[in-house]
């Protein structure tokens, strides 16, 4: 007999509530390729399908103007250039001003500095593929709802 697959049937239900954002274009940028891969994974998982990834921080900008995406995955502690300084520059530019932009970061040091510079919420790692569905799914709705992004 098997066990019941809870964690499947919550992110089932969790991608059901959501199907307006499952066409959105997803940009994950982070120096670790693990943490990309598994971050694609799970998106991939729960039905989001445009989803792109890069791990030099330095194509950030560039990748950000091509590939136009809805909704940024940003680590913060990057080499080259940090998740900070990418905020930076996007604020300093209109063209990005209607993406939603969650952190991924390890460390809560830089959180507060990363919400003031323009991103909408927080992901700590790791994180659990509930949590990463149900942040990304209610930042989504509060940007949407009150028009901030």
């Amino acid at each position: 007999m098997s066990a019941p697959k809870r964690k499947t049937t919550k992110v089932i239900s969790e991608r059901n509530s959501i199907p307006e954002l499952l066409g959105k274009k997803i940009l994950i940028i982070d120096d670790a390729k693990v943490v990309v891969l598994r971050v694609e994974y799970d998106l991939r998982k729960c039905g989001f399908r445009k989803i792109k990834s890069l791990t030099d921080s330095r194509e950030a900008i560039s990748v950000l103007r091509e590939f136009q995406p809805d909704i940024l995955l940003l680590d913060i502690e990057m080499p080259h250039i940090d998740g900070l300084e990418i905020l930076k520059q996007m604020g300093a530019s209109d063209e990005f001003s209607k993406i939603i932009v969650l952190m991924l970061s390890a460390s809560n040091e830089k959180r507060d500095r990363s919400l003031e510079l323009g991103a909408l919420s927080f992901i700590p790692k790791p994180w659990s593929i509930e949590k990463l569905m149900s942040t990304i799914s209610s930042t989504c709705r509060l940007a949407n709802r009150f028009g901030t992004r």
